[in-house]
């Protein structure tokens, strides 16, 4: 093979920069681990041999003292520590299969770690700090236990729970193991026998944030009402569980569901308004970075840790960092290193988590088809009036992202629920708008409402002016004729616009090479 078949076919690994190894090394993590996720439900490989490998080839690339032998074999080791991290996860105690095989009543004492969901038929708790009475062993992870309604457990206490423990099993076409599994939960209790053992028992740092949440959460209800104040809880609190039927079937059907999540325009926004804030009161800038990335830190965990929180706040957090080293980063680079973090502390997002696919689709969408899209736009309204106009220029934006966080994320859609929205361009077209006017006037009433609660109705006047309108889009997008299709897409169709969409990205990296970007 010639020297310039060689340079085609096989990369110079001699020339890449620092920056390229680490996008690959994270981006090799994840594939190593998604290959074992999507591989097998339980996969086992030999910790020891996975180790080795890594070492190994480390080592080869190590004394070769070559960038071109070093590279790959640390992409290999970084492939092989994906296989390994989801083996660690994968690893259940021998105690709680003893446990699971029993099937018979069982005495276990747990801490309540987390905020305690309180529906009107029943509560849910999650346990922690598990031990056996009789022998004193600790148990690792968590167990989920059904209780009535009253006497009502708050978080931090600990308690005797007697009944039957079950193993968490599919529910009809979900799968409600793997849904529990990714929050370190691999037992149930349905309605056990419940005895207060002792109080204050959980972190101090948690009692403070779910303290705040509660306040914010009476502030909203005080302030709002219906389904505006469900749409605020969402879009807030994270609180998505008292969303009605129809409405969350709404927002799926005008492809607005991303309306009711904590999503990257909800942390970006938070994380601008606040560093404008400070700059403008002539804080410096350095301290102006860290009392915003403690303010990212505080909210992330006040909505309670979702996916696409994580992800927002991470590469949030990145940005900051580097606008405050003075070097921008790519927008990929920041997600796969968001990616890559969230999954060696979690593995079992990437394959059962729809809000993390969901999450890093869209986003990775818009950063390759963004600017693609944007150029083409621009070269086809060259000279018209119309793109003149300030308002005309917004729709376009506004379509052009939707379209662009729709190209990896709506086949996630149509895969998990069978639903198409064709209404969607023009549903986030009339939305988008009101997002930031809305985000600023509803955290700044959530606020002052925690402080004043007989005054919230007033703060959130403005936010529920918008709040209206966003609901009178749902409701009348979602039944306009034509605004859906039910799908049940054939797997041959995902190949063939995986294939469209790799082209699709081929081109624009040529675009950006020819323009330099």
């Amino acid at each position: 093979m010639s020297g310039l078949a060689k340079a085609r076919y096989f990369p110079d690994f001699d020339r890449w920069p620092k920056a390229r190894v680490f996008f690959c090394f994270c981006l090799s993590f994840i594939a190593g681990l998604a290959a074992a996720a999507f591989s097998w439900d339980y996969f086992h490989p030999q910790t020891s041999l996975v180790f080795l490998a890594a070492v190994l080839a480390l080592a080869a690339g190590a004394a070769a003292g070559r960038k071109k032998f070093f590279v790959p074999a640390l992409l290999a080791a970084a492939f092989f520590c994906g296989f390994w991290r989801l083996a660690l996860a994968n690893n259940a105690s021998q105690a709680q299969s003893a446990l699971l095989a029993k099937g018979q009543e069982i005495a276990l004492t747990g801490v309540i770690s987390g905020e305690p969901d309180q529906r009107q038929t029943h509560s849910q708790y999650t346990l922690g700090d598990l031990r056996l009475p009789q022998t004193k062993q600790t148990l690792p992870g968590k167990i989920l236990v059904f209780a009535d309604t009253y006497p009502l457990y708050q978080y931090g206490d600990q308690v005797l729970v007697s009944g039957l423990l079950a193993k968490p099993e599919p529910v009809g076409g979900f799968a409600y193991d793997r849904f529990l599994r990714r929050h370190g939960i691999w037992g149930l209790m349905y309605y056990p026998r419940l005895e207060l053992a002792a109080i204050g028992q959980g972190v101090w740092f948690w009692e403070k944030i779910f303290s705040a949440k509660n306040r914010f959460r009476q502030a909203i209800n005080i302030g709002l009402s219906g389904e505006a104040a469900d749409l605020a809880r969402a879009m807030l609190l994270g609180d998505k569980r008292e969303i009605g039927a129809g409405l969350r079937t709404d927002l799926s059907r005008t492809g607005l569901s991303h309306l009711a999540a904590i999503s990257g325009l909800h942390i970006s926004l938070v994380a601008t308004l606040a560093m404008s804030f400070l700059l403008a009161l002539g804080c410096p800038r350095r301290w102006s970075f860290y009392s915003v990335t403690a303010l990212l830190f505080f909210y992330i965990l006040l909505v309670g840790l979702p996916a696409s929180a994580l992800r927002a706040g991470l590469m949030g957090f990145l940005a900051l960092w580097a606008s405050y080293l003075g070097r921008f980063g790519k927008l990929t680079n920041s997600l796969v290193l968001a990616a890559a973090l969230l999954l060696m502390a979690n593995p079992w997002l990437l394959r059962d988590d729809i809000g993390f696919q969901l999450s890093f689709s869209a986003t990775l969408g818009l950063a390759w088809f963004y600017p693609l899209g944007r150029a083409a736009w621009q070269k086809l309204a060259a000279g018209r009036y119309f793109v003149r106009v300030r308002l005309a220029k917004a729709a376009a934006e506004a379509a052009l992202v939707t379209l662009s966080a729709q190209t990896l994320a709506g086949p996630l859609v149509v895969h998990y629920f069978g639903i198409l929205s064709l209404i969607a361009p023009l549903a986030n077209v009339l939305v988008l708008w009101t997002l930031p006017f809305l985000m600023v006037s509803a955290l700044v009433a959530l606020v002052l409402g925690a402080f004043w609660p007989a005054a919230a109705p007033w703060f959130f006047l403005p936010a529920r002016v918008c709040l209206d309108y966003l609901l009178l889009v749902v409701h009348w997008g979602a039944r306009v004729p034509g605004a859906y299709q039910t799908v049940f897409p054939r797997p041959i169709w995902y190949a063939v616009y995986g294939l469209l969409m790799l082209w699709l990205w081929r081109r624009g990296r040529i675009f950006k090479s020819e323009r330099g970007v």
